[in-house]
C-alpha cells in the first residue's frame, strides 16, 4: 500500500478534507539505464567536437542527445515522485495528479444531481464524478490493488458526506437522469441517408496517450542521430533503417487524436470502422429481424479488468459476434442503441 496522508485543512463550512497518496515507485530508476546511453553518446559527440569542429550535423547530433536524455530523466523522476492529492469542500472539489506542483488539476463546483463511480482506467482505479449535464471529472486515481480500490471508496464515501455526492445513479426519468446518456449521445454522431442507411460516428481523443507517442519518436530520432554520427559517411539507406520505429511512435499519436469509431447499417447488413481517415480496421456483420444485441464484456482483461463490448448473435448461431468494446459503458449503451433502432426500422414487415 502506498503511503496515504488525510488531514483536516481549516474549519466550519469552510472546512476542507485532504486526502493524499504517493503512487510513485521506484521502478523510475530503471530509467537511469537509456540515461546513461545518452550521456555516453552525448560524450561521445563533445568528444568529436573537439577534434572536427562545429558541423551541422554534429550540433543536430547534441541536440538530440541531450533531448533524449531530458526525456528519459523527466520520465524517471515523473514515476518515482508520482503523487495524487484530492481536496474534497462543501462547495469544491479538487482533484491533482503530478510531481511536485507540475501536473493536472481538475475543479469541480458542487451542484445538486450529482453522483459518483468507480471505473478501472488501464493500471488504476479511478474516481469519476458526473454533473447534471452528464459530463465526466476525474477527481482522483488509485492504484490497480485491492488497497487502491479501497482508497477510491474511500473518497467517494468522503465525496457523498462532505459534499452530498450521491453514491449511486440517478434513476431513469428522474430530475438530471442519466445525463451521462445524454452526454454519450452529444458525442455521437448519428447521420441517416435516403435509403434509410444508418451511420453513427464517435470520436474520443486521449492526449496524454498521444503525447507519450511523441516521446517515442523523439526517442527513436535520437538513436538515429547517434547511429549517423557514430558513421558519418553512413549510405543513404541507412536511414530507411528508421521508418519503421518512427512510424511505430508517430501511429499512437494520430490515432489519440484523430481516431475515429463508426458504426454504420444497410439493408441486411453492417459495418464497423476503427481507425483514422479511411485506414483501419473494419468487421462486417449481417442482421435480420431475429438478430439479438447484447451488452456484454470483453474476453480478454486490461488494467485489471473486463471492458464493455457490443455484441451481437443471429437466430440458430451459437457464437456471439463481437463487434466492438470500449471503457466507457455508456457509449456501448449509445451505440447499442443506435444499432436496435436502425435495425428495427431497416426490418419492418420481415419475418424472423
Amino acid at each position: 500500500m502506498k503511503k496515504v496522508k488525510i488531514v483536516q485543512e481549516g474549519a466550519g463550512a469552510d472546512a476542507v478534507t485532504v486526502i493524499k497518496v504517493k503512487q510513485g515507485s521506484l521502478g523510475g530508476l530503471l530509467c537511469f539505464i537509456p540515461t546513461m546511453i545518452g550521456v555516453f553518446v552525448l560524450s561521445g559527440v563533445v568528444q568529436q567536437l573537439s577534434v572536427e569542429g562545429m558541423t551541422p550535423s554534429l550540433m543536430r547530433g547534441v541536440a538530440f542527445a541531450a533531448l533524449f536524455i531530458l526525456a528519459w530523466i523527466v520520465i524517471g523522476v515523473s514515476i518515482i515522485f508520482w503523487r495524487a492529492e484530492v481536496r474534497i469542500g462543501a462547495r469544491e472539489v479538487v482533484g491533482f495528479i503530478g510531481v511536485g506542483r507540475i501536473g493536472f488539476t481538475t475543479r469541480l463546483q458542487v451542484e445538486g444531481g450529482m453522483w459518483s463511480r468507480l471505473k478501472p482506467i488501464d493500471a488504476m482505479w479511478s474516481v469519476y464524478v458526473t454533473d447534471r449535464s452528464g459530463k465526466e471529472f476525474c477527481v482522483f486515481d488509485g492504484e490497480k490493488t485491492a488497497d487502491g480500490q479501497r482508497l477510491c471508496e474511500e473518497v467517494r464515501r468522503r465525496l457523498h458526506d462532505i459534499c452530498g455526492i450521491s453514491l449511486d445513479a440517478p434513476p431513469r426519468g428522474a430530475e438530471g437522469s442519466f445525463a451521462a446518456e445524454q452526454f454519450a449521445k452529444a458525442r455521437i454522431k448519428v447521420v441517416r441517408g435516403a435509403a434509410g442507411d444508418v451511420r453513427a460516428t464517435y470520436r474520443d481523443s486521449h492526449v496524454a496517450k498521444g503525447v507519450a507517442g511523441l516521446v517515442a519518436v523523439v526517442a527513436f530520432a535520437a538513436c538515429l542521430a547517434w547511429l549517423c554520427i557514430r558513421k558519418g559517411d553512413a549510405p543513404h539507406w541507412v536511414g530507411l533503417l528508421f521508418v519503421p520505429p518512427m512510424i511505430l511512435g508517430t501511429a499512437p499519436f494520430v490515432y489519440c487524436i484523430f481516431g475515429r469509431r463508426e458504426l454504420s447499417l444497410r439493408k441486411g447488413e453492417g459495418a464497423y470502422f476503427n481507425g483514422v481517415g479511411n485506414i483501419g480496421i473494419t468487421r462486417r456483420f449481417r442482421y435480420d429481424a431475429s438478430t439479438e444485441v447484447i451488452k456484454g464484456e470483453t474476453e480478454y482483461y486490461e488494467g485489471g479488468g473486463r471492458f464493455p463490448e457490443l455484441q451481437i448473435r443471429n437466430k440458430g448461431e451459437t457464437q456471439l459476434q463481437r463487434i466492438f468494446a470500449h471503457p466507457e459503458e455508456k457509449v456501448v449503451e449509445e451505440f447499442a442503441r443506435i444499432l436496435r433502432a436502425g435495425m428495427n426500422e431497416m426490418t419492418k414487415g420481415t419475418n424472423p
